[in-house]
């Protein structure tokens, strides 16, 4: 798996703010996409960046140009095997 990970969600606290968290405790860089219209063009139909199945609301974690997980507990589960 690349190191080119990107969280897509709001510029506010809430739950994309876990995963900030985590990867900032982690030391793993990530790119962090707040732009409201990529993620509304992403959210609950397959957009450009996230073909394989819709996502039903932000945060949206993508790595390379796979989109991993779109869960925080999902996500936090998943960090915590690294």
């Amino acid at each position: 798996m690349s190191d080119n990970w990107e969280l897509y969600y709001w510029p506010l606290s809430g739950r994309g703010e876990y995963v900030r968290i985590i990867f900032e405790e982690l030391g793993i860089p990530f790119k962090d996409v707040t732009d409201a219209k990529v993620i509304m063009e992403n959210v609950k139909q397959p957009g450009p960046l996230f073909s394989t199945y819709p996502t039903f609301a932000p945060p949206m974690l993508k790595n390379g140009n796979v989109m991993i997980l779109c869960s925080v507990s999902a996500f936090l589960c998943f960090c915590f095997q690294l």
